[in-house]
């Protein structure tokens, strides 16, 4: 009996975590270009075919958002459309939030679902996604 109780605390030792929440699964990651460089500070929302959102992100400096839905799951396998919207620098700038609204970086057509030219098919194990915004046309 006294050469199974190591083995039964460390069994209880190995079941015991530290409380906290279990790790987030991997979700996909779109790369998002503004005329070919880098976007930082977009909005994207990831939009099913019934309009509702699958998933959102927001790009950091190097144009990388990490795409996640509802409860923070990855955005399932699917086709969606993508929508973009310029964040602005005027919450970085309290000089900038007297002036009028900066002049967004990306079209209103990116925008909306409707108009958005982006699309986007996630596939079960692809984790890299880039997506080209034009600032004309």
């Amino acid at each position: 009996m006294n050469r199974l109780l190591p083995l039964a605390l460390a069994a209880v030792a190995v079941g015991c975590g530290d409380g906290g929440p279990p790790p987030l699964p991997p979700a996909p990651f779109a790369t998002v270009t503004l005329d070919g460089k880098p976007a930082g500070g977009l909005a994207l929302r990831v939009v099913a075919a019934d309009e509702s959102v699958a998933g959102s992100g927001t790009t950091g400096g190097d144009g990388r958002a990490v795409l996640r839905g509802p409860g923070d799951q990855p955005v399932p396998p699917g086709r969606y459309k993508v929508v973009v919207t310029d964040l602005g620098d005027a919450e970085d700038n309290p000089m900038e939030q007297q002036k009028a609204k900066p002049k967004s970086r990306v079209p209103a057509s990116y925008g909306k679902p409707v108009t958005t030219p982006l699309t986007l098919t996630v596939e079960a194990g692809k984790m890299e996604y880039p997506l080209e915004v034009k600032s004309k046309g």
